[in-house]
């Protein structure tokens, strides 16, 4: 399957289940947008994967519909 031209999320990137696709996708050359709740997490993260990131809180409706209309 190809990931040409999609936008990928990977919420919850700093747990254990997160970190090995944001590996995955590095290896796989994708760049997603990193997320989760607790910025102090997630940004380690993303600077060592150098992948963009944005902190949100999914059972904010806001941040939901901002994370899925952002382009990074």
């Amino acid at each position: 399957m190809s990931m040409e031209n999609k936008d990928i999320i990977v919420y919850g990137a700093y747990g254990y289940t997160g970190e090995l696709i944001v590996r995955k996708c590095q290896e796989l050359g994708i760049k997603p947008l990193l997320s989760g709740r607790n910025e102090s997490k997630l940004k380690p993260v993303a600077y060592k994967y150098g992948m963009p990131y944005q902190v949100a809180d999914l059972k904010a409706d806001d941040w939901t519909n901002y994370l899925l209309a952002r382009r990074w």
